[in-house]
């Protein structure tokens, strides 16, 4: 599958995001967005590509859901934070459409690593030619003093959803993403460790929440293939 809709699904993708952060919180949007990605993708991949888990790994997917969830404060939800909250749940349905693109579309091509490559590369110059049209001569700018950054990010984005998309040839779609999204776990801690910040009750909960749902789907996926 050529990386066209994957592509513009992420290009829809970043620009709902950037619209969600400018009118949310860091720790309203992303738990949203990343705790409502796996359940879109288990209703877009059985619609799409008739791919339904065994009721333990999606029963798994909706407490990793949950868990991610969790991380959203009482204080966040407010009337004010609605805009913010529609704009993340729409970041949720992007993130599945490009996910079921890829999953379809590495498939099909026989070639995880190929089809990563066309991926990013299509993505790139796309979100490239629209950065430089918005931003203008303020883009070099940021790319002299900043490029060091970008390599290393971007080189860290290329291996990590290359994973991602390597995985989605042998397993659902929908727990792969689930496992990808506990990364909003692994950040919270390291942000505690590293960066000293308060874990709080609310990420422990939402950790052992987390932690739960990826042995439901351990489970279920061994017991499925035993």
């Amino acid at each position: 599958m050529p990386p066209r809709f994957p592509t513009s699904s992420f290009l829809l993708y970043c620009y709902l995001l950037t619209a969600a952060y400018r009118v949310g919180d860091l720790g309203l949007v992303y738990p949203i967005a990343r705790g409502t990605a796996p359940l879109f993708i288990v209703a877009a991949a059985a619609v799409t590509i008739a791919e339904v888990p065994d009721f333990g790994v999606l029963f798994g997917i909706g407490v990793v859901s949950i868990g991610v969830l969790c991380l959203i404060s009482r204080q966040q939800l407010t009337s004010t934070s609605i805009p913010a909250a529609l704009y993340a749940t729409g970041v949720g349905i992007a993130i599945a459409g490009y996910s079921v693109s890829d999953g379809v579309g590495v498939r099909l091509s026989n070639n995880p690593l190929g089809y990563v490559a066309a991926l990013h590369l299509a993505s790139g110059i796309a979100l490239s030619v629209i950065v430089c049209a918005v931003r203008g001569r303020r883009v070099w700018h940021e790319m002299r003093h900043g490029w060091i950054q970008g390599f290393i990010g971007g080189a860290m984005m290329f291996a990590a959803y290359g994973i991602v998309i390597y995985a989605m040839v042998y397993a659902p779609l929908g727990a792969v993403t689930a496992l990808r999204e506990t990364s909003v776990v692994f950040a919270a801690l390291i942000g505690a460790v590293l960066l000293k910040e308060p874990f709080g009750k609310l990420r422990i909960i939402s950790a052992l929440i987390v932690a739960a749902g990826i042995v439901v789907m351990t489970l279920a996926g061994t017991k499925a293939t035993g």
